[in-house]
């Protein structure tokens, strides 16, 4: 971070205008930002021009990143709070975003692709990678849509992605997003929102069924603590960012492993004195690199026996880790993520063989049931009243439906944020992120009522938002959803 500058929390700035950065802190253009931009005297006064300097934690602060920043941007951000609490871009010139990078202009977004590229794409060259984040609402809809292409796609990403580095191969469980394209190494933070929006996808063909009992198999390792959600593992920052709670060197895998198990380890999980990390490059990320076949014909011995074998080496690498300090644990999470996770865990009870699940996912819509019905963010009216259809806490249910439609209800250009958010004007979510967009979820909702009124305005929604929906390609993937939800089967 960019020292020297008196740089202020959101909620602690001073009165009057101010320039936000919003990033993550640790990612490579949030580094440059500040090397680049901010460590420059001249570049500062430029910028800056009278406004107090606000630094936001995109992954601290969601509720803040979900409406800061335009659909399929990459952070960081950089916005300019006016005194009357709006929000714009910095104006282009000596003060724009143009020439915040030595001068050399900004690269305009990349248009988002259509399912319909992603599954020509899928065709051509196999499993294929999009971002660096799950896309969770785009594989419920792939999983979903009559197309014969959609569902091999998402059960091959998905399967995909288990083997990769952002799902933790001995806890379980999975990382927020990874930090490259090939999604070897991840961003290490493993948050109760993603493995909600994950578990039921995991769900979709018993053949995904062993990832899905990780991920509730970590759930109630870590994030189930008594009656209480946590929000997540925070990330790992160990000295230099190192994520050495989760990597491994040769040194480490050998006073853990010797003969046959550490070779099995070494080759399934690419272990070896040049690992992945850029940090250090000793310490290597576990993904699935050699499949079991493969790894048997290279060592010898029956495809059983191995599995068996490296079931007791993933073992002991967990206890031997599980010895290390961990990331510490973030607070109780917010009512969506509760919400969302009550759905989850109900939904994996039957398939998993789990009936305490379903009970532990009614203790949960019991929570959320009692809690007052006040005006808050779309996106955790819409999480509860699912939960509590669900739960067949319909009355509850209703009431949010109600206090949604008083609120929040635009007519033909949607479900908006209420009047009073941080924007100081009507924002109409229509992108997923981890979740799909509020205005998805609310028409999840409406359909989950499943009366003459909601449905309705369910179909009314999905045909309204439908142009929205096609414009954001894999990103409007719960609108699209919607279409298929209420009848209508959308062109990918």
């Amino acid at each position: 971070m960019a020292s020297g500058l008196p740089w202020h929390t959101f909620e602690a700035r001073p009165p009057g205008p101010a320039l936000v950065v919003l990033g993550d802190g640790l990612g490579h253009a949030s580094l440059t930002l500040d090397t680049d931009v901010f460590d420059d005297p001249g570049r500062v006064a430029a910028l800056v021009a009278g406004r107090s300097l606000v630094r936001v934690d995109g992954e601290r602060r969601p509720d803040l990143e979900s409406r800061l920043v335009p659909a399929h941007s990459r952070w960081p951000v950089v916005l300019l709070l006016d005194s009357d609490g709006s929000f714009t871009a910095p104006p282009s010139g000596t003060r724009g975003l143009d020439h915040l990078f030595r001068g050399a202009s900004p690269s305009p977004a990349p248009p988002s692709p259509s399912v319909g590229t992603l599954l020509d794409k899928h065709a051509r060259i196999g499993v294929p990678t999009l971002g660096r984040a799950p896309q969770a609402p785009l594989f419920a809809l792939l999983l979903d849509h009559p197309d014969p292409r959609a569902r091999p796609t998402a059960l091959a990403m998905l399967m995909a992605m288990a083997k990769s580095g952002i799902r933790d191969q001995l806890d379980g469980g999975f990382h927020r997003a990874a930090s490259d394209e090939a999604w070897v190494v991840p961003c290490f933070e493993k948050r109760a929102i993603d493995q909600a929006a994950l578990l039921p996808l995991y769900l979709a063909d018993p053949s995904l069924y062993p990832i899905a009992r990780g991920i509730v198999g970590y759930l109630e390792r870590r994030l189930l603590v008594g009656d209480q959600v946590l929000l997540g593992e925070a990330a790992d920052l160990g000295p230099y960012d190192d994520a050495s709670h989760y990597t491994w060197t040769t040194s480490e895998l050998a006073a853990v492993l010797d003969g046959d198990l550490r070779h099995l380890a070494e080759r399934t999980y690419d272990i070896y004195p040049r690992g992945e990390l850029r940090s250090d490059p000793t310490r290597n990320v576990l993904f699935v690199a050699a499949e079991p076949a493969m790894v048997a014909h290279e060592l010898g011995g029956d495809i059983g026996d191995l599995a068996a074998m490296l079931d007791e080496a993933r073992q002991r690498m967990l206890i031997a880790r599980d010895r290390r300090p961990r990331p510490p644990l973030d607070g109780p999470a917010p009512a969506a993520v509760v919400a969302q996770l009550s759905l989850a865990l109900r939904a994996a009870a039957v398939p998993l063989g789990r009936p305490d699940l379903a009970e532990r996912a009614q203790q949960l819509a019991a929570q959320l049931a009692a809690q007052p019905d006040t005006p808050g963010w779309l996106v955790d009216q819409a999480s509860i009243g699912l939960a509590l259809v669900a739960a067949g806490l319909h009355d509850a249910a209703s009431q949010r439906v109600q206090r949604i439609l008083a609120d929040h209800d635009d007519g033909a250009l949607g479900f908006r944020d209420l009047p009073e958010s941080l924007l100081h004007q009507l924002h109409h979510p229509v992108a997923d992120r981890v979740l799909p967009s509020a205005n998805a979820l609310v028409g999840q909702l409406l359909v989950a009522l499943n009366t003459p009124t909601t449905l309705r305005r369910a179909q009314e929604l999905a045909r309204d938002l439908a142009p929205r929906a096609a414009q954001a390609g894999v990103h409007g993937a719960g609108l699209l959803h919607l279409q298929l939800l209420t009848g209508t089967i959308p062109d990918l």
